[in-house]
């Protein structure tokens, strides 16, 4: 008896649907990173130049 995993096909589309719930996590991940940054943006009073600075600052706090 064959396994699904075996079946080439199968396998195909298993690695494809990893393939698709790893960027859709990635995607997901980025928009978390992105709305902290607004956040501590707006809190700092709006002031423009500290794009990196937020962002590396919200990467650090939604880490895991």
């Amino acid at each position: 008896m064959q396994t699904i995993t075996s079946n080439p096909l199968t396998k195909n589309v298993m690695e494809n649907n990893t393939y698709e719930t790893t960027a859709s996590t990635q995607e997901l991940r980025e928009e978390e990173i992105r709305l902290a940054a607004y956040y501590l943006w707006k809190e700092k009073g709006e002031n423009h130049g500290s794009d990196t600075e937020d962002w590396v600052q919200a990467e650090e706090y939604l880490k895991d």
